[in-house]
């Protein structure tokens, strides 16, 4: 599987670092166990409601980040709480990538963003607390790629050849994209499921839908 989201271990501890749960604020050092450097690249250790985009990114503030990823040369942040996935660049400046910041659930905002999955030609997925996974364009233009918005139900069905807009997702949060099969895989929480969507149908990989 061509993984979408290119972090070692080493950047796994960087992204933990968002929350200051590892790294803590203006701290930078050398692993000694590992041997690796660890360096905060975004977040300043306190979390707020206030956003403050186009400064440092490390001197502004998340609140819950749950995933990161490469795109196109930035670095994405789902800043769950937030409702706003942020782009950190390559000065090291953050802006805000996609969402308003509005707890709404539509294709012009992201609520309660927890997952993040990317495609090489710069399309983004992301999933949503609204029980849908978002697709971004590279033009930032969005649309449903799986669920829907009529409310997420706990353990949806899912039929033989269902359209991925057609099905009920409860609480969709990891992602995964196989840039070989053109597959995203979706951890849905809700439903204590392992999710696929190929060709634009969906259907079980593991799980049973009990928890």
């Amino acid at each position: 599987m061509n993984r979408s989201k290119a972090f070692s271990t080493a950047s796994a501890l960087v992204a933990t670092s968002l929350l200051a749960l590892f790294v803590p604020p203006g701290f930078s050092g050398t692993a000694a166990a590992s041997g690796i450097t660890v360096t905060p690249v975004a977040g300043n250790g306190t979390d707020s409601p206030d956003i403050t985009n186009e400064v440092p990114a490390t001197s502004t503030t998340l609140w819950g980040p749950s995933d990161v990823a490469i795109s196109q040369g930035q670095l994405l942040i789902a800043d769950t709480i937030h409702n706003q996935i942020r782009s950190v660049d390559g000065q090291g400046v953050i802006h805000a990538w996609f969402g308003t910041g509005v707890a709404l659930c539509d294709t012009a905002n992201v609520y309660r963003p927890s997952g993040l999955a990317t495609k090489s030609d710069g399309t983004v997925f992301v999933s949503t607390q609204c029980g849908t996974i978002l697709m971004i364009a590279p033009d930032h233009t969005a649309s449903i790629f799986a669920g829907n918005l009529s409310g997420g139900m706990y353990n949806p069905m899912i039929l033989p050849g269902m359209l991925a807009t057609d099905a009920y997702l409860s609480q969709p949060a990891g992602l995964d994209y196989d840039s070989a099969s053109d597959t995203l895989y979706i951890a849905d929480q809700g439903s204590s499921r392992i999710l696929k969507v190929t060709g634009g149908v969906i259907s079980v990989v593991a799980g049973t839908g009990t928890n």
